[in-house]
C-alpha cells in the first residue's frame, strides 16, 4: 500500500465513525493522565465498565487521530492506541462474548474494540454481527473489520451492505470496511460489481471509499466516471477521485496515457485548492514535472499510448 493511501487513513476513519452514529468527543485536549489505568485492574473489571471505559478511549483516539496539530497530540493519540490493543487482546473472549450474546450497548461497544485486537479469531464473530438487527451494531462491526483489515476478510457480507441497505451510514461503514480489507489484500468478484454498482451513490462518504476501491482493484473500465467525479463539488470526494486515477496508472502501465489525459484538464478548471494534488498525481505518473503548462503535459501525455 502506498504511502500517500496511508496518510489518508485517519480522515477516512472520521469519516466511518461519524457515520457509526458514534458521538464526536467534546473532552477537550487529552492529558496524560488520561492514560492511567483504573483503580481497578482491567481484567478485574466487570465487562459493562470495561466496555464503557473502551468506548470512551476509542472516541478520544479517533477524535486526536483525526484533528490532531502537534506532535504532542500526534504522540497521545499512538498512546491511546496502544491501550485500545493492549486492552482488546487483554480480555478478547470477553468482548467477542459481549459481541455475541450481550446486550445491546455492550454489543455496539465490542464490535468496533475488536478490530484493535489484530486477531484472525475476531472476523468471524465480526462477520456474524453485520447481520444483528440492531443498526449500531452493524455500524461498528464494519468499523471493526475495517480496523482489522485481515486480508481472509470475505468481501460478500460487506458488499451486500453497500449496495442494498436503504441506510447511508451503513453504506459508509460497508465502503470503509470495503476499502479497507481490499488494501489489506482481500479480493473477491462481488469486491468489483458492488463498487461499480455505487460508484455513483448519493451518500458522498461512500464515492470516497468506492473511488479508492475501484483504484485498487485497478479497474480501468471505470476511469471516466472516476474522471468525472475530479470535477464533484466535494473536495473529499474530489481528492479521493484524483488518488484512485492515480493508483489506475500506477498498477496497469497501459493506463498512463489515458489517465494522463483525463487529468491535464483538470489543471485549470478544478477549484485552486486542488490543483495541486491533480499536478502532483501527474508529476507521480510521469517522474517529471513539466509545471503548469498544459500544453507541455499534453504534449507528454499524447505520446503515450
Amino acid at each position: 500500500m502506498s504511502t500517500r493511501f496511508l496518510a489518508a487513513f485517519p480522515l477516512l476513519l472520521a469519516c466511518a465513525a461519524c457515520a457509526s452514529g458514534s458521538k464526536k468527543s467534546d473532552a477537550g485536549p487529552i492529558e496524560v493522565q488520561d492514560l492511567e489505568p483504573s483503580p481497578i485492574a482491567v481484567e478485574e473489571q466487570p465487562v459493562g465498565k470495561f466496555l464503557a471505559d473502551l468506548d470512551t478511549t476509542m472516541q478520544r483516539w479517533t477524535f486526536l487521530a483525526t484533528t490532531a496539530k502537534t506532535n504532542e497530540d500526534r504522540r497521545v493519540a499512538r498512546e491511546l492506541e496502544s491501550v485500545l490493543v493492549y486492552r482488546a487482546g487483554l480480555r478478547f473472549d470477553d468482548l467477542v462474548e459481549a459481541l455475541e450474546s450481550g446486550p445491546p450497548t455492550n454489543r455496539i461497544r465490542a464490535a468496533s474494540v475488536l478490530g484493535f485486537s489484530h486477531r484472525e479469531e475476531a472476523l468471524a464473530p465480526l462477520l456474524s454481527a453485520l447481520s444483528d438487527p440492531y443498526g449500531e451494531v452493524v455500524h461498528n462491526a464494519l468499523l471493526g473489520l475495517a480496523l482489522l483489515a485481515s486480508p481472509e476478510t470475505p468481501v460478500a457480507p460487506i458488499c451486500a451492505l453497500l449496495t442494498d441497505s436503504p441506510d447511508a451510514g451503513t453504506r459508509s461503514n460497508a465502503a470503509y470496511a470495503l476499502r479497507a480489507v481490499i488494501a489489506a489484500g482481500a479480493r473477491g468478484d462481488a469486491a468489483l460489481d458492488a463498487a461499480r454498482t455505487t460508484v455513483h451513490d448519493p451518500e458522498p462518504l461512500v464515492r470516497v471509499q468506492v473511488a479508492l476501491v475501484l483504484g485498487l482493484l485497478g479497474d480501468g473500465t471505470m476511469l471516466r466516471p472516476l474522471a468525472d467525479q475530479v470535477y464533484d463539488e466535494l473536495p473529499l470526494v474530489a481528492n479521493a477521485a484524483v488518488e484512485a486515477l492515480f493508483l489506475l496508472a500506477d498498477r496497469d502501465p497501459a493506463l498512463r496515457g489515458p489517465v494522463a489525459r483525463a487529468l491535464i484538464p483538470a489543471m485549470n478548471e478544478v477549484p485552486a485548492a486542488l490543483r495541486p494534488r491533480v499536478r502532483r498525481a501527474l508529476v507521480q505518473i510521469a517522474k517529471v514535472d513539466y509545471g503548469k503548462d498544459t500544453e507541455d503535459w499534453l504534449e507528454w501525455a499524447n505520446g503515450l499510448p
